[in-house]
Parts: C-alpha cells; structure tokens; sequence
C-alpha cells in the first residue's frame, strides 16, 4: 500500500544531531554575525521513487556550516547576507541500488539590501535590490540515471512607500528575466523557473 507524504514524513528520525555556534557583535554593535557547524544524521527518510510513490531510505548524513550578517550599514540603509555550505551523503539503498543525494546545491548565498529616507517630504519612500545564488546540483532519479543542472544567481528588487498606518510595495523577482532552471527527477523533462514578474502590494492597517 502506498505510504501518504504525511506518513511518510513522520517516520523521519534525527540520529544525535550536533550544532555548535557562534555569534558576534561587530561595528560598535551595527552589525551582527551569527555562525553555525552542523552534522546532522537521519534515518527512515522518505524518498518519491518514479512513480510519485513513497519508500524508506536507510539514512541520510549532512554536514557544513552557515554565516548569517545582518546590520545597519547608516540609518536607514540596511544589510542582510547568508551563505550555506551543505554537503550531503545517503548511505542507505533503494531497490538493492545505491541511493545518491539530488536537488540539493553544496554552495546557496543572498544578499539582499534596502534604504529608507529617515526624513523630508518623501519620509518612508525606499528600495532594495538582493541577488540569491546557489551552485550546481544533481539531478534525475535517485540509483540510475543523473545529470548536473546548472548554479543560478536571481536578481530581485523593491521599491517602497511605508507610512503610519499603510503602505505600498512594487517587487520584481528575476529582474534580468533569466532561464532558471530546476530540480527534475526525469531525463525526459527539466522545469523552468518563472521569468521576471511583477507584484504590487498595498497594506492598510486598522
């Protein structure tokens, strides 16, 4: 019978996770850096086979570490930048056949910046603009066949209007309207990420 995502998911079991980090005050305090080790081991994970069906895998290993930096750079102008390095290992098996690791980039990073006016007639009038970045990964069906899809860096952008008690957005994701290509699981098909799109936004609050 097959096993419901739900189920499946609550079968996943962390095997003594270990994290250790550390945070920092930079700056005169403007700044802050927040830096994390972590290996962590998981048992009974569940896996989609080829037919959108859930089976159990032995295990899964991941270990790396992450920078988070967030701060004021002068009023009003803001810094937020995060990198992950992630290297995964799955030494259980499917089928008999050993299970790798896809859809998952060993490198992922953004940036992403904003600057408000602090005063004048146009007070609450800003913008931001961010890139998010993540290298290669595999691809295809776990124990046969796989194939690399390509790194990606998706610009994004912002501009804004906030007052006492409403606001306006206008965002931009993909400004550069780039082929983005995603995780796929078939050698016969790869999606694409949406193209450059426009969103506005109005907040009113009572």
């Amino acid at each position: 019978m097959p096993t419901s995502t739900a189920a499946a998911t609550h079968c996943r079991r962390a095997a003594a996770p270990k994290e250790v980090g550390l945070k920092f005050s930079l700056l005169d305090d403007r700044f802050t850096l927040t830096t994390a080790l972590f290996d962590i081991k998981q048992t009974n994970v569940p896996l989609e086979d080829q037919m959108g069906q859930y089976i159990g895998a032995e295990g899964r290993h991941s270990k790396g570490f992450d920078l988070d930096l967030n701060g004021q750079i002068v009023p009003g102008w803001n810094l937020t930048a995060s990198y992950t390095y992630s290297k995964f290992e799955d030494p259980g098996e499917v089928n008999g056949e050993v299970n790798k690791v896809t859809g998952q980039p060993k490198h992922s990073a953004n940036v992403w910046t904003t600057y408000e006016l602090q005063d004048g007639p146009l007070k609450g009038f800003g913008a931001g603009i961010g890139v998010t970045a993540a290298s290669d990964m595999l691809s295809g069906y776990r124990t046969s066949t796989y194939f690399n899809v390509a790194g990606y860096a998706q610009t994004d952008m912002s501009v804004f209007y906030h007052q006492k008690n409403w606001s306006l957005n206008l965002g931009v994701k993909n400004l550069f309207d780039r082929d983005i290509y995603s995780y796929s699981t078939s050698v016969y098909y790869l999606g694409v990420k949406d193209g450059r799109t426009t969103r506005l936004t109005a907040e009113y609050r009572f």
